[in-house]
């Protein structure tokens, strides 16, 4: 669900991000693209959302299988 919060309730931390393909029992697994770069992720400290963005540069990983 999409923040409709206002603005200055959005922060922004940075962040390495990593992101599995599976969890198995609570223990993440399958496949991991390297970390990559730091990424700005704006978090709304209203409601708890946030939202990064991958760069095309490192979406390639995401292309398996």
């Amino acid at each position: 669900m999409a923040c409709t919060c206002s603005s200055p309730k959005k922060k922004i931390f940075y962040a390495y991000i990593e992101l599995r393909t599976k969890q198995t029992d609570g223990i993440l697994g399958g496949y991991a693209p390297p970390p990559g770069s730091v990424k700005e992720v704006t978090v709304c400290t209203e409601c708890g959302a946030a939202e990064f963005t991958i760069p095309d540069d490192e979406r390639r990983a995401f292309r398996v299988g």
